[in-house]
């Protein structure tokens, strides 16, 4: 049986499917092919032209927002790049200080934000994908700050000659909500693995003092 095609005054057709019924008299044969103008084409035939126009628009939909997605988080991750040395275990802790390795693994959640992390009183920097930062502090309560939309802190009670791991991030990707919490040793360590050192830091402003100054227990 021949193909049918059906098309407007201006002679382009449209394939309708793999069998059509029998024509109207208004129908033409060229060949395998049968044309009518559409105002005359069978019900059947029009709704499975009308079925590939569906297919077609949501085909090019899906590979448009998977394009803007993709293109999105290339910039992001660009964007945030860590450009440091990779990750290595400190050998030692200075006498009367702690170590405290705060990271942020490659996970996507939140690709598109920047969130950052403020130690105590005196450390500020951005929180990038896969980046880590090692903080030699002193003794005693540091209050460690995510921010982005929104603030997320605890108080860590560092004991001198201990090692912490603290893990920063976004929870999720279109929307820059923090999350922190400190991480088992094991896990943080398999993490670290893929991450390299922050190296750029933000100044610590008024605010940052009065809040950390705010946390910290009396002596």
């Amino acid at each position: 049986m021949p193909l049918a095609l059906f098309g407007g005054e201006d002679g382009h057709t449209a394939p309708s499917g793999s069998h059509s019924p029998t024509p109207p008299k208004s129908a033409t044969t060229r060949g395998q092919v049968q044309v009518f103008p559409r105002e005359n084409a069978p019900a059947s035939v029009v709704e499975a032209y009308r079925h590939k126009d569906a297919d077609l628009i949501a085909s090019i939909t899906r590979t448009m927002i998977l394009s803007a997605t993709a293109a999105l988080v290339a910039m992001a991750l660009s964007g945030c790049a860590i450009s440091g040395d990779a990750f290595t275990t400190a050998t030692s802790v200075p006498d009367g200080k702690a170590l405290i390795y705060v990271y942020r693994n490659g996970a996507f959640a939140g690709a598109a934000f920047t969130p950052t992390i403020t130690l105590g009183s005196d450390i500020k920097f951005p929180l990038g994908l896969s980046g880590y930062y090692p903080y030699v502090a002193p003794a005693g309560p540091i209050l460690i700050r995510i921010t982005d939309v929104g603030t997320r802190s605890f108080t860590l009670d560092a004991k001198a000659g201990q090692t912490y791991y603290v893990r920063g991030g976004l929870a999720f990707m279109a929307a820059g909500f923090p999350a922190l919490g400190q991480v088992p040793a094991a896990e943080a360590l398999a993490e670290l693995q893929n991450c390299k050192r922050i190296t750029k830091s933000m100044p610590v402003t008024a605010a940052d003092v009065t809040q950390a100054a705010a946390s910290t227990p009396a002596q």
